[in-house]
């Protein structure tokens, strides 16, 4: 399991502490994600809902499907503490509105 967060959110979040300033972020790390646990496969299952990856095969995945945790952590407390939302709730949509964003571009 792993919890993503986009490029553009992180940058966000970046702005975010910056504009908070050392009221909210004095030496205080900040742990941002979007908020939503995805695996290997969801994100794989996710990308193949754009129409450029929709083709493509879904990779062979070796070990336990129930296999370590990974990456999974709670960003919320620190997504309140900056008032930091991000725009994509989750890599799933994000790629859907990715394909809209294409497809609107394509007409």
């Amino acid at each position: 399991l792993v919890n993503l967060v986009h490029y553009d959110d992180a940058a966000g979040a970046c702005r975010a502490a910056l504009k908070a300033g050392p009221g909210v972020v004095p030496r205080r790390t900040f742990l941002v994600s979007d908020g939503s646990v995805t695996t290997r496969r969801g994100i794989c299952e996710s990308a193949r809902k754009h129409p450029r990856y929709a083709g493509l095969a879904m990779p062979a995945f070796r070990g336990p499907a129930d296999g370590p945790r990974g990456k999974v952590y709670d960003g919320s407390q620190s997504n309140a503490a900056l008032g930091w939302t991000p725009t994509y709730a989750s890599f799933d949509a994000f790629m859907i509105e990715s394909a809209k964003e294409e497809q609107l571009s394509d007409e």
